[in-house]
């Protein structure tokens, strides 16, 4: 398996943006996390119903969104599954402002709750 990386949260959040999708970087990688972390299985798209649900108000991806967001499942995935517990979460950087920074951590948090919820 080749190694992905996530992205930085400015590339992810201008990504989202143009795909219109309502939602932050630390709000579907939490859900992605938290869904994975609640037993999905890696190796279908039951995610995507869920993702689209919370991310685009239910409506189906387009094909530049879906991409991204399988991306980023699958970088998510690797990393969680990996021997070198190396896990990352996608955050503003530490250069960031601190309430940004706080409000995308509480972001994270609370998808990943839902997500794990989805699942479990």
């Amino acid at each position: 398996m080749t190694d992905m990386t996530l992205p930085s949260y400015e590339t992810a959040a201008a990504t989202l943006k143009s795909y219109q999708l309502a939602v932050s970087p630390a709000e579907l990688h939490g859900l992605l996390t938290g869904m994975i972390c609640g037993g999905l299985a890696l190796d279908n798209q039951m995610w995507l119903g869920p993702v689209c649900d919370y991310a685009n108000e239910g409506e189906p991806l387009t094909d530049g969104a879906k991409t991204f967001t399988e991306t980023l499942f699958a970088t998510t995935s690797q990393e969680l599954v990996g021997g070198d517990f190396d896990f990352t979460l996608l955050l503003p950087s530490d250069e960031a402002d601190l309430f940004e920074r706080a409000e995308a951590l509480t972001e994270w948090v609370s998808s990943f709750m839902s997500g794990f919820g989805l699942v479990g």
